[in-house]
């Protein structure tokens, strides 16, 4: 479900709540479209090499079925990996299958870590009073 999508769902639940016309609001955003599952499934890939690019992710993957999009995080400044980056997968099944069979595996040398991506308003607390989310 797209960003869009996603705000127009969550501010017409806040005005409906309650209303008679929830349910149909609900059923409309969330409803099968002849497209699979409406929302895609982010995984998060942590322990990339800092060499390996987004063609190298993609190939790695090539093999695997419901890949929506796959990208490598990289820094501004120099264009290099940051270590990280995400995957889309087309259904929740898929993303499933994914972590079960390539959580651990090696790419360019470095053992992955496949999980569940956050959304982007839940992040960890690093104990220090602020995000986790590298700013220091």
């Amino acid at each position: 479900m797209s960003t869009l999508a996603y705000g127009v769902s969550l501010l017409a639940s806040l005005l409906l709540i309650g209303s008679s016309a929830a349910p149909v609001v609900h059923r409309f955003f969330t409803e099968d479209r002849g497209r699979g599952d409406v929302m895609t499934q982010k995984l998060f890939i942590g322990g990339l090499s800092f060499s390996t690019s987004t063609e190298r992710l993609r190939e790695f993957l090539a093999g695997v079925d419901g890949v929506e999009s796959a990208t490598v995080i990289t820094d501004r400044g120099t264009g290099q990996s940051r270590g990280f980056g995400f995957v889309e997968m087309t259904t929740a099944e898929a993303a499933n299958t994914v972590i079960r069979d390539l959580n651990g595996q090696e790419l360019d040398g470095r053992r992955l870590r496949i999980e569940l991506a956050n959304s982007s308003g839940e992040r960890r607390s690093d104990f220090r009073g602020g995000p986790s989310a590298g700013r220091r």
